[in-house]
């Protein structure tokens, strides 16, 4: 019952008002600006008042400012209520005088301690009692470092309670709403942490605190001395404000295409400092003219920042944009009353903490929509490869599967292309220069598939399409949806990764295999038409073509290659390999001049398995070189074990040059050569022309080793490889073999025979041992010696041999 008298006390206590204060003028007050020590009867009495000063006073000054409000004589005694609006003014005193005389003082100042004189704080009030037949004056004295703004308003009976409700409402709603966004994003920090959100919890302190302030509510919400240093403090809060958004929004926005470099940022600190000294050290008015570049030079940048990122795709950024304007509105609102320059009402009033809830709000959204665009970026990591943007491997077995499902009868095939020169790039120049080298190459494909229809686009969660999926390093795929027209998709693929790329300062030739399997013809899952594809594409590194479609041949052979490679590893492991010699001979006196080391493998389930068949298997696997070391250790310690062996003779042993692709690799032979104290100018180490590297400077470096070491060194099946002159030079030989297939047809093909001649030819004039393999005659070897060939091997001189055996031969 008293909650409803008291309403209608409210709603209806205005119209039973005694005394109209709307007679009293008080928007241009008589003033008196004291440069001097005046008494205060001075200024009662004999002061000269004048409504010409009031405009200036309002603004900043060094005198302490004097207003007289003098009130009409009322018919009987009545209470009036005065209400100021500006919380800012350092001292702030009113002075009650009836008749002259001084009846009553009050302290109002924000650095003045008056607030245990009121029962309930809710903003600055001054109740007077109105006497009839005197006369009733107010003196209003104010001194500050701020501007001397003085918004005055005078309330009677229930309007007084109204405003004084709507005041303590319009604190506890603005600043309730502030501390409940507020609360409300950093449970959202809690659950993402987002980057730099220290630095927007310190702003949206800042604000607070300023709000606060401005709004008279700092007494109602703190300590009267937390009042005081925020008093003193105002200028360094905003500026901290400042600098924390300016922070928050260079950790908040970056995208991989916005950044802020760290040089640009360390002067802007540097200036946000010196900001902060000036607003401890100068006075307020030099501050706050300082203050207010600043803010219009924040206000711009965060605009700019915000927009540059919008367009680089961050979403975050739309509302981001929304909390930054709306910042923008109330804070320049506040500055032009600071300044005079609007008119202090209830709508320049409440548009600092609407607009900082209308920014909250804003930041709350950008919050959200950051979350979205990291599930996004989450989502895209997981099925993109990160060098290239492709679909990777887990959106082939996961996210494809739906895509296909969606298809009426799908009837596609599956091409795999897999880039075989990857790792010895990777060798040559550094993994990083390989990677940047391949992914470059696979996007520029990418590129050129996009115009193909029959080629299936892929979405990406970002809205993209692609053709390529990037299945590894150095494997890549694309669906053909229209089988007739594989043949020239593949093609096209061919023609294009047969341009050579520019690394460095040298054209390279990529190598590659291409495999593609059918579905569902031939697979009726994603897993296995992935297998099959890829049967094909390792088929593919052992036929001339460089494309093999899938048939069931090449998975039965696959199985048997995987069946012999596990086999292999496990007699590699077990010390199962041995080897054998085949004997070199001067081809003038018929002596043996050496001997050339081959490996050999006989399994207990397989018997004696073909070196032609299980070394390509061991260096397609990445097995070539524990094969290698193996063979070196098991030679040299034999050789180590017969020193006579190497005494005028050589001994020849075969690598790959992947071998020579590994750095360390002629430190690691050089070391156990010298631990076996074997001779180096009696080793001979052989490398297979066919897959020579020619720019390797990790090749070029093993080599020098093996020179300084006194190693020799050999290019073996010259002439059926890449028969680049280059390599004689590089790998700076001593030696030549000439490859059996024109030696064995020098007598019978005269283009066989020229080849093989000149060969020689070019060993004698280049100083160069010419050796020359697969002599199966005697006819041959006439005609080899004829041709001044130095050193042969065959079946018709020797075959291969057991160690014994070999030693047993130089024996006798």
């Amino acid at each position: 019952m008293k909650f409803f008298l008291f309403l209608f006390a409210l709603l209806f206590g205005s119209y039973a008002q005694a005394y109209d204060v709307d007679k009293v003028v008080l928007s241009s007050l008589p003033t008196y600006v004291q440069k001097d020590k005046d008494s205060l009867p001075f200024i009662f009495s004999k002061a000269p008042f004048d409504k010409a000063n009031y405009k200036a006073s309002q603004r900043f000054s060094d005198h302490v400012i004097w207003h007289k409000i003098h009130f009409p004589t009322p018919n009987k005694a009545v209470t009036v209520d005065l209400q100021m609006n500006n919380y800012l003014i350092d001292d702030l005193d009113f002075y009650f005088l009836q008749n002259g005389k001084q009846t009553q003082h009050w302290r109002r100042g924000a650095n003045q301690t008056w607030q245990n004189q009121v029962a309930y704080y809710n903003g600055i009030w001054i109740q007077l009692t109105l006497q009839p037949e005197q006369d009733n004056t107010l003196y209003i004295r104010k001194q500050s470092r701020g501007p001397l703004l003085t918004p005055l308003q005078l309330h009677q009976n229930a309007d007084t309670a109204i405003t004084k409700l709507s005041t303590t409402l319009f604190w506890t709603i603005a600043l309730t709403s502030v501390l409940v966004l507020l609360a409300f994003n950093f449970i959202i920090f809690l659950q993402f942490r987002y980057a730099a959100f220290g630095y927007y919890l310190a702003f949206h302190c800042f604000i607070l605190l300023s709000l606060a302030m401005m709004m008279g509510a700092s007494r109602w919400f703190f300590p009267e001395f937390v009042h005081h240093w925020l008093i003193e403090s105002k200028v360094t809060l905003f500026v901290l404000a400042a600098w924390s958004l300016y922070r928050f929004t260079i950790g908040f926005l970056p995208t991989s295409r916005v950044k802020t470099p760290t040089r640009r940022r360390y002067w802007v600190d540097c200036i946000f400092f010196a900001y902060l000294l000036i607003s401890v050290f100068f006075s307020e008015k030099i501050s706050a003219i300082l203050f207010i570049i600043m803010q219009i030079s924040m206000i711009i940048f965060c605009l700019q920042y915000g927009l540059k990122s919008y367009r680089e795709g961050f979403i975050a950024a739309r509302f981001y944009l929304f909390a930054i304007i709306m910042v923008s509105i109330g804070s320049s609102i506040n500055s032009m009353m600071y300044w005079n320059i609007v008119p202090f009402n209830d709508i320049t009033k409440a548009a600092l903490p609407f607009c900082n809830f209308l920014e909250l709000l804003g930041f709350a959204i950008a919050f959200t929509d950051k979350a979205k665009q990291i599930e996004l970026n989450t989502t895209l990591k997981i099925q993109t490869d990160g060098s290239t943007g492709l679909p990777n491997r887990y959106y082939y077995f996961e996210v494809l599967q739906a895509k296909l499902a969606s298809m009426s009868h799908p009837d596609i095939a599956l091409v795999m292309i897999e880039i075989t020169s990857h790792s010895q790039l990777s060798q040559a120049y550094g993994p990083n220069q390989a990677e940047q080298a391949t992914s470059t190459l696979i996007q520029n494909l990418d590129n050129s598939l996009a115009e193909m229809d029959s080629v299936l686009s892929l979405s990406l969660p970002n809205n993209t399409t692609r053709k390529l999926v990037r299945i590894s390093t150095n494997k890549v795929a694309f669906i053909c949806v229209s089988k007739q027209e594989l043949g020239y998709q593949v093609e096209s693929v061919q023609r294009f990764l047969d341009t050579p790329i520019l690394i460095g300062h040298l054209d390279f030739h990529y190598q590659y295999n291409i495999g593609s399997a059918l579905y569902p013809s031939q697979s009726n899952t994603l897993d296995s038409l992935y297998q099959n594809a890829l049967i094909a594409c390792n088929h593919s590194r052992v036929d001339i073509d460089t494309w093999q479609p899938f048939n069931q041949t090449l998975k039965q052979n696959y199985a048997h290659q995987l069946h012999l490679l596990t086999l292999l590893t496990q007699d590699l492991k077990n010390g199962c390999l041995y080897f054998e010699i085949q004997p070199q001979v001067n081809l003038a006196t018929r002596e043996i001049t050496g001997g050339e080391v081959l490996l050999r493998w006989n399994n207990k389930q397989l018997g004696q398995v073909s070196p032609g068949e299980f070394i390509p298997l061991a260096e397609q696997a990445g097995l070539i070189c524990k094969l290698t070391d193996f063979v070196i250790f098991k030679v040299f310690k034999w050789a180590a074990q017969h020193p006579k062996l190497l005494e005028n003779r050589t001994l020849s042993l075969n690598i790959s040059a992947l071998d020579m692709l590994y750095e360390g690799f002629a430190a690691r032979v050089i070391s156990l050569q010298q631990y076996y104290q074997l001779p180096a100018s009696q080793l001979v180490i052989e490398i297979t022309e066919t897959s020579i590297f020619e720019n390797s400077q990790v090749m070029f470096d093993n080599v020098n080793r093996f020179h300084k070491a006194g190693f020799k060194l050999s290019i073996d099946d010259f002439g059926v490889g890449y028969s680049s002159m280059q390599n004689l030079i590089a790998l700076q030989t001593n030696e030549l073999k000439v490859d059996r297939f024109f030696v064995a047809q020098s007598l019978t093909d005269k283009s066989s025979a020229i080849l093989c001649r000149n060969m020689i030819q070019l060993s004698s004039e280049m100083g160069i041992i010419s050796v020359a393999e697969g002599i199966e005659s005697e006819e041959v070897a006439l005609q080899l010696e004829q041709w001044h060939c130095l050193i042969g091997q065959g079946y018709h001189l020797y075959r291969p041999m057991p160690c014994e055996d070999y030693l047993s031969l130089l024996g006798s």
